[in-house]
């Protein structure tokens, strides 16, 4: 009978944290929901000093680069040109070398997605964040947000969705702050 208990007890030890493990590998981050899988994402960093890709500043496709802020908390690192193109496919940076202030992604205009930002250091960092639509097509919301500043958290937010309508869309993200990096993820939007 002990044999049998033993058996029964370690079963269901297994089954419920292989459940717990399940849910949480398969768990979106906090702010992400009502989306589905993720498409892409990328860090954009402030640094030190000038463009070098001989020493590490290898972009790699999942980082673009600012100068470091040294004129005080609200100084303009730079802008981020996005570029929504229905004669692409997936999501590129197309320019990650934003010291002189610009860097630019392109994006197939023909998925259905949501974008979103979180802030991750340090601590006590803000950014702020000035989202401007150059060209907008039928149902797409690409400024959620106009402008906000975002604190570091582990929660993402979401600031804006592309709707595929076959047409192209520009939107500028103007970055500023006391910021080091922060977050960008792209999420599909569920039909």
């Amino acid at each position: 009978m002990k044999t049998i208990v033993k058996f029964i007890t370690r079963a269901g030890v297994t089954v419920l944290l292989g459940a717990l493990f399940a849910t949480s590998a398969s768990a979106a981050p906090k702010g992400v929901v009502n989306v589905g899988r993720k498409l892409a994402q990328f860090n954009v960093i402030a640094k030190p000093g000038a463009w070098d890709p001989t020493v590490g500043n290898f972009c790699n496709g999942a980082r673009i680069f600012f100068a470091q802020d040294t004129s005080g908390a609200n100084d303009t690192l730079g802008r981020i040109t996005w570029n929504l193109d229905p004669t692409v496919t997936g999501m590129t940076i197309t320019d990650c070398n934003g010291t002189d202030g610009y860097a630019t992604v392109t994006a197939n205009e023909n998925v259905n997605f949501a974008m979103f930002i979180r802030v991750m250091g340090p601590a006590t960092s803000q950014l702020n964040f000035v989202c401007t639509v150059v060209v907008q097509s039928l149902n797409d919301n690409l400024c959620m947000i106009g402008s906000d500043t975002f604190k570091k958290g582990n929660q993402f937010t979401r600031i804006g969705t592309n709707i595929a309508d076959d047409a192209f869309a520009q939107v500028l993200w103007d970055v500023s702050g006391d910021w080091k990096i922060f977050q960008v993820r792209l999420y599909e939007l569920l039909p």
